[in-house]
């Protein structure tokens, strides 16, 4: 009768232990932001001719004259230009897929003009081209004592249409023919037919 001795060895390595340096990165550094549910709504904000007042000033403001009220020769004079304020616009729009079409608004506040809104709708038509139709319309002017209550109304308010038709399937190069008709208050509605061109 005899004895065996055998030696088991296990194979399966053993989980290593995560470093602190892993441990402390997982904890510090930012994780990813998981994508948005929609990406289909955009926001904007835009400021215009925001800033300090504008003064001229250079040697086209000196001016040869003779003064008339003191006994001095004719010489050039500087003349002191006044500081004026920039036409300051700041536009707020917002605009939304809905059903395949682009739909937007904008608020536009002039500080030299009426306050305006627009309203867009247009479509994308993939390779062949796209529509769309606006709406303008604008706040009541400032009032003025000698003037009637409608002395200002702006020119572009209304309904405005637009149209592309994209050519490149047809001429074999980037090209596209846009047609506009856009509302220009007493002077009626003016038509705009361009071509387009892309190198």
């Amino acid at each position: 009768m005899g004895a065996e001795e055998r030696l088991l060895y296990n194979t399966t390595p053993l989980p290593s232990l995560p470093s602190f340096s892993s441990l402390l990165a997982a904890f510090l550094l930012p994780r990813p932001t998981p994508p948005l549910p929609c990406a289909c709504a955009a926001v904007g904000f835009t400021l215009k001719n925001f800033g300090s007042p504008v003064k001229y000033d250079g040697p086209g403001l000196g001016v040869f004259a003779e003064p008339s009220d003191a006994d001095r020769p004719s010489e050039y004079y500087k003349l002191d230009a006044a500081a004026f304020d920039l036409p300051f616009t700041f536009d707020m729009a917002v605009s939304y897929k809905v059903a395949g079409a682009d739909v937007g608004a904008t608020y536009t506040s002039n500080y030299y003009s009426t306050d305006e809104l627009k309203l867009t709708v247009g479509y994308q038509m993939e390779g062949l081209g796209s529509v769309g139709v606006g709406l303008q319309s604008s706040g009541a002017a400032q009032k003025i004592d000698d003037a009637d209550g409608d002395w200002y109304t702006n020119p572009a308010d209304g309904v405005s249409f637009g149209a592309s038709v994209d050519m490149s399937r047809f001429v074999g190069m980037n090209m596209s023919v846009d047609y506009s008709m856009l509302p220009m208050g007493d002077f009626g509605t003016n038509s705009v037919l361009a071509l387009r061109v892309a190198f």
